[in-house]
């Protein structure tokens, strides 16, 4: 695997960054994604005294005060803490590792973004070390690493969180961690949809870059939270001119369709809206043999055309619709027991990560990725925190 190498400085007075500096050798990049880097502190309590101590609510979710960031501290200081490497993107690519690469101890999926030279940073670059995926991390040297805390009570679950560094990824820091090299090699290039809330410049062109390269086929971008595509609407719109894989849930999809004034009058429909919207087909390719060949499929939608973009819209227990601007369809879950249910953080992240690994071998038909999403989403769900047994 590609470790993290140390004392690598950058000259900027705020920001350095420890890279690494191999390059990986031929289309060996399975993905690379743009994640805002956290480490999730998972504790369980026998009372509420802890969430009293720094008024947070004893079940919901919510980002810390000034006030109340101590909790974080705290919490990393427990001895019977769980850690696990979190936020969005990383859950997936975490996973995804894990499912394309079981034995073969080697990075095939990278992640690039920010945190701090603190004990958060290093034990979230630990996490991943064991995981084998290849972290790519510019340090701030002001904010501290992201952190959410996750206060377990019986049936109550506070999240707590602070990102931190993460936010800080500016267009500059993809040359600072060498992300073209990794780019230009990779099968799938996926950029979170939090960075459409404070890093829309990198994230765009990260993808106009993918873009523009002959042989990428997947440029994935999530659409996060719903608030995310009711405030930022005008840059996951931005977004979307140079991706061709676009997934979320219903509620976000619908939310978005309304704010860019398209027809969400039922799920299907607003999940084929954004798959039609304001989409720019890639250059000619090249005679440059693509990363991972995505033809050849018997899934009806040919959605692997250049001037097709595909919207994967998850509902929980209900079908999974995935849609072009030429067609829509609907794929079956099983639904669940709730007996079966522990923690539902990080669903949607497992679920993807199980449709891309189906996705990246050839000849695997839509229906089959769902299945294979679902599967994975049911075992992440069935334990507490976003990662595989």
């Amino acid at each position: 695997m590609n470790d993290v190498n140390k004392g690598n400085a950058v000259d900027d007075d705020v920001d350095s960054v420890d890279n690494v500096k191999e390059k990986p050798t031929g289309s060996s990049v399975a993905l690379v994604a743009l994640a805002n880097p956290l480490l999730d502190m998972l504790i369980s309590v026998e009372d509420d005294s802890l969430t009293q101590k720094f008024g947070l609510p004893v079940h919901g979710q919510l980002e810390v005060t000034a006030e109340q960031h101590p909790i974080l501290d705290e919490v990393l200081k427990q001895a019977s803490v769980e850690y696990v490497a979190g936020g969005s993107a990383q859950n997936t690519v975490r996973i995804l590792q894990r499912l394309l690469l079981p034995t073969a101890h080697q990075s095939n999926c990278y992640v690039l973004g920010k945190i701090a030279r603190d004990d958060a940073g290093a034990i979230l670059q630990d996490l991943l070390r064991r995981d084998d995926v290849g972290a790519r991390y510019v340090y701030d040297e002001k904010l501290p690493t992201g952190c959410c805390a996750a206060i377990v009570h019986g049936e109550m679950r506070c999240l707590a969180a602070d990102i931190g560094a993460a936010c800080g990824f500016q267009l500059e820091h993809l040359k600072q961690v060498d992300a073209f090299d990794l780019l230009s090699a990779a099968a799938v290039v996926y950029v979170e949809g939090f960075f459409a809330t404070h890093s829309l410049p990198a994230a765009l062109e990260a993808l106009r870059f993918a873009h523009r390269q002959a042989g990428h086929q997947l440029r994935l971008v999530s659409l996060s939270a719903p608030y995310v595509c009711l405030q930022y609407h005008h840059h996951i719109r931005e977004l979307l001119g140079y991706c061709n894989m676009v997934v979320g849930n219903e509620e976000e999809f619908v939310a978005l369709a309304e704010r860019l004034q398209l027809d969400a009058g039922d799920a299907a429909t607003a999940a084929q809206a954004i798959a039609a919207f304001d989409y720019i087909p890639p250059p000619l390719r090249k005679s440059k043999t693509p990363p991972t060949n995505f033809t050849q499929r018997e899934d009806g939608l040919q959605w692997w055309s250049p001037d097709e973009r595909l919207a994967v819209m998850t509902r929980g227990a209900a079908s999974v619709i995935c849609a072009t601007r030429h067609g829509v369809r609907h794929l079956d879950v099983t639904p669940t027991p709730a007996q079966n249910i522990r923690d539902t953080t990080g669903a949607g992240d497992a679920f993807l990560a199980g449709f891309l690994s189906q996705l990246m071998t050839d000849a695997r038909s839509l229906h089959q990725c769902v299945l294979s999403a679902d599967r994975v989403a049911k075992i992440v769900i069935g334990q507490t925190g976003c990662h595989l047994p």
